[in-house]
């Protein structure tokens, strides 16, 4: 097993002291202007009447969805259908591609727990999206990568670094 790049305590003070229902709200925005055409064409209707609910763990960072009238919303943060866990790094790599949502998860560093039907289908979404067909993903994933390297730098693994972050 690979052993995950944590993010700093200290440095997941502004989103643990940020609501979660702040979190959800802006990320719901962005993700419907980025998602907009798969929205439209009803590649989410998964997620309708579904609650999606996201946790970055060593961020402290939490955030639920569902679809409404082909747009995200905002979701109840304390109930949802299925919940994805992993850290900052782990969903950068899935953003950006670097690595697969099928090595992430067969490794543990994502976690799922719930409806795992709806697991599947997300997980089969975003394997199956044109990512060039994204609003400026070829012009973020170039720095989103170079993001990536940097935070492996400084931040990269070491027993006693880990260590300290799971003990707070």
């Amino acid at each position: 097993m690979t052993h995950a790049i944590r993010l700093p305590g200290p440095l997941s003070l502004p989103a643990r002291i940020i609501p979660p229902t702040v979190h959800s709200a802006v990320i719901t925005r962005l993700l419907n202007t980025l998602l907009s055409s798969q929205l439209k064409d009803d590649e989410l209707d998964f997620l309708r009447g579904k609650i999606l609910h996201v946790c970055v763990e060593d961020a402290n960072m939490m955030f639920s969805m569902s679809v409404q009238d082909k747009r995200l919303i905002a979701g109840n943060t304390k109930k949802y259908d299925m919940k994805i866990s992993g850290t900052v790094h782990d969903f950068l790599l899935l953003i950006s591609r670097s690595e697969d949502a099928d090595t992430l998860f067969f490794q543990r560093r994502l976690k799922m727990q719930g409806d795992t039907e709806l697991g599947l289908y997300l997980k089969n979404f975003l394997d199956g999206m044109d990512v060039d067909s994204l609003p400026y993903y070829h012009l973020g994933n170039p720095l989103l990568v170079k993001g990536i390297r940097l935070f492996e730098q400084l931040f990269k693994y070491s027993p006693s670094v880990s260590a300290a972050n799971h003990i707070r």
